[in-house]
């Protein structure tokens, strides 16, 4: 299903670079490429999975958390490329917003490997300081999350309502990714990939789609 809505998404996008005029058309041109390595990863997810003779599946959690990551980490300073040039921002407010991007990734991929590392090798004892560091490396990557959306709100002058609306309602929910992996170790394996996934297929080709429509009107 998710395959199906991030390939969906791609061709959309593409579609929609073909048809739209000269100036959106690297903007439908990013949503593509986004939705198609989100596409490529979740092919390399699948490929993990194997099938029992009872037709129940398994599926090393640290080799996908992994691929997630890698995902994460080229398709998220993408998204805010994507989402600055949807609001026609400033090359000034566009690195910043890039930079800040690759912070979040930063801090955030290492503080989820560290959450995948210790619940792997530490399942029946608790490690307070790798919990600590873990948390603190998260809080880092919320911290710069959270100026991320700032960099957004600053655009906000410049923008008409609907781009305001479009844009925080699809950038807000983005914290929900740090709150799946507060909440790891506590919630079983297909509960969090249902989390990622919906947030991805939301985050990724929902999103790619509707700026596409956009730039169509």
């Amino acid at each position: 299903m998710v395959r199906s809505a991030v390939g969906g998404a791609a061709v959309f996008c593409t579609v929609a670079a073909l048809r739209c005029n000269r100036y959106d058309v690297f903007k439908n041109a990013l949503g593509a490429t986004i939705n198609a390595i989100s596409f490529v990863h979740y092919c390399s997810i699948e490929a993990l999975r194997t099938t029992n003779t009872d037709g129940s599946h398994e599926h090393s959690s640290s080799d996908v958390i992994s691929i997630r990551l890698a995902d994460w980490s080229m398709t998220l300073p993408l998204l805010v490329l994507e989402i600055h040039l949807f609001m026609n921002s400033s090359i000034e407010d566009i690195v910043i917003g890039s930079a800040l991007s690759f912070a979040m990734v930063f801090f955030g991929a290492w503080g989820c490997t560290l959450f995948s590392e210790l619940s792997a090798e530490n399942e029946e004892k608790t490690n307070s300081s790798g919990d600590h560091s873990k948390l603190f490396l998260l809080a880092l990557a919320w911290a710069y999350f959270v100026c991320t959306l700032f960099n957004f709100y600053c655009q906000f002058p410049l923008c008409n309502t609907a781009h305001e609306v479009i844009v925080l309602a699809f950038t807000a929910p983005w914290f929900l990714y740090g709150v799946v992996f507060m909440a790891y170790d506590r919630i079983d394996a297909d509960t969090k990939n249902v989390c990622f996934n919906t947030l991805d297929v939301y985050s990724k080709a929902i999103l790619a789609m509707t700026l596409a429509v956009y730039t169509l009107e």
